[in-house]
């Protein structure tokens, strides 16, 4: 993932019953622009995440 795409992430990009992160945004950090659509449209993909990263990402939602 870029930089802009992972700070760009809410939580309701993931899905914690599939197991997966849908890339489907960036944030324009640099130039301060906020939310805004990946560079180029085949940037917007689905990212399998392990059993373990799932727990931590509830962990951290829920405290």
């Amino acid at each position: 993932m870029r930089y802009g795409e992972i700070i760009g992430l809410t939580w309701k990009d993931i899905n914690f019953d599939k197991h997966t992160i849908d890339i489907n945004n960036t944030h324009g950090y640099k130039y301060r622009t906020g939310f805004k659509p990946t560079k180029i449209h085949s940037s917007i993909r689905k990212l399998d995440i392990d059993p373990i990263t799932v727990k931590m990402l509830k962990n951290l939602k829920y405290e």
